[in-house]
């Protein structure tokens, strides 16, 4: 299979999946899985005594300990559910990203570039970068001579430059 025809199948396959869930189907899973079902209370724990009090978080422990937590197979699955929206929402979100950078892609075409000094072609690497306007060579031989005026120092590696031809 080709790689596009597999991507075409995995975009049909999540579509299919994510039509079904219309805002009324999630409103309807919110509200089935909303809390998590608590196992009943037992009769067997009796009147409390007098200066006793209420304590859920030692309740809770307690019952995570002693293995007495109900399952709740409707709201894991709607916290499962859930997770997955929030991992496909990010997905979509790095796939925009990923689709944008590649449809716009602003490629800077390689270009030829002339040293306006002595008129040689520059490279483009690193090495042989343009600086304002010269080779590197042409443009620590300018910075050594005190940034003089533009036109006369061009004329001047102009002039040495056929002169060595």
């Amino acid at each position: 299979m080709k790689n596009t025809e597999r991507m075409v199948r995995d975009i049909e396959r999540s579509l299919k999946t994510l039509n079904k869930l219309t805002p009324a189907l999630v409103a309807d899973l919110v509200r089935r899985g909303g809390t998590r079902a608590t196992p009943e209370r037992s009769q067997s724990n009796g009147p409390r005594g007098k200066g006793t009090h209420s304590d859920p978080t030692l309740a809770a422990v307690v019952r995570k300990l002693s293995g007495n937590s109900s399952s709740d197979p409707i709201f894991d699955a709607v916290r499962s559910i859930a997770l997955a929206l929030d991992d496909i929402a990010k997905q979509c979100q790095h796939i925009d990203d990923a689709v944008r950078f590649a449809t716009n892609a602003d490629t800077k075409e390689s270009t030829i570039v002339y040293c306006q000094a002595c008129g040689r072609e520059i490279a483009g690497t690193p090495a042989d970068r343009v600086r304002s306007g010269y080779c590197q060579a042409d443009y620590q031989r300018w910075l050594r001579a005190g940034r003089p005026y533009r036109a006369t120092f061009e004329a001047q590696v102009q002039q040495e430059f056929s002169e060595t031809l």
